[in-house]
Parts: C-alpha cells; structure tokens; sequence
C-alpha cells in the first residue's frame, strides 16, 4: 500500500473507515455476550505491514 508519503489521502480514510468500523462491530456484537458469560477477552490485532507505515 505504501508509506504516509505514498498513500492519498481519500485512500487513508477507506482504510481508516472500514479498520475503526470492525473494530467498533465486533465489539459491538461480542461484548453482550462476554458480558452474559461473566467476562472474556477481545484481541485485536494488525499486520506487520501496518507497522511499517512509520506512524
């Protein structure tokens, strides 16, 4: 996908959008029941590309 200097910014803000949005769903969806069962756990996690964008 390329760095901060490579990527524009319309497409920042598609990755942003869909990236934030599942993380908001699946918890969403999830915590009702991890409430329900007395607790849990949500891992979220990134590919290695993600952290090659310097930020």
């Amino acid at each position: 996908m390329g760095g901060p200097l490579e990527i524009d910014e319309g497409t920042w803000d598609e990755v942003m959008r869909v990236n934030l949005k599942s993380v908001y769903l699946t918890r969403r969806h999830v915590l009702p029941v991890t409430e329900r069962q007395g607790g849990g756990a949500i891992v979220n996690n990134a590919p290695p590309s993600f952290f090659s964008l310097g930020l």
